[in-house]
């Protein structure tokens, strides 16, 4: 029973940052870092794990971000580490 019902809070947490974190496209009036700092904070507050944190932050970018997302990761064999996305999307 207990285990159920700490499934059910990391996928409530999950869902909470999910609603809290702004979508991200890569447009000039955007500020990556701004954008990284709220998605840090709120990773924090929710406390989502690594893995949960690159899941969601690739599911936040859109548009040329998403792009940029989808090539890094192909060339990762598809493996999504959350610090090489941050370090590299203020790169790009």
């Amino acid at each position: 029973m207990e285990q159920n019902s700490s499934n059910k809070l990391l996928e409530s947490d999950m869902a909470s940052a999910a609603k809290a974190i702004d979508v991200f496209t890569g447009k000039d009036t955007e500020d990556i870092s701004l954008w990284i700092k709220e998605f840090e904070m709120i990773s924090l507050a929710t406390g989502l794990d690594e893995q949960q944190q690159a899941c969601l932050f690739v599911t936040k970018l859109r548009g040329v971000a998403r792009a940029w997302c989808s090539e890094l990761m192909e060339a990762r064999d598809w493996q999504v580490d959350i610090k090489i996305l941050k370090k590299e999307i203020k790169l790009s």
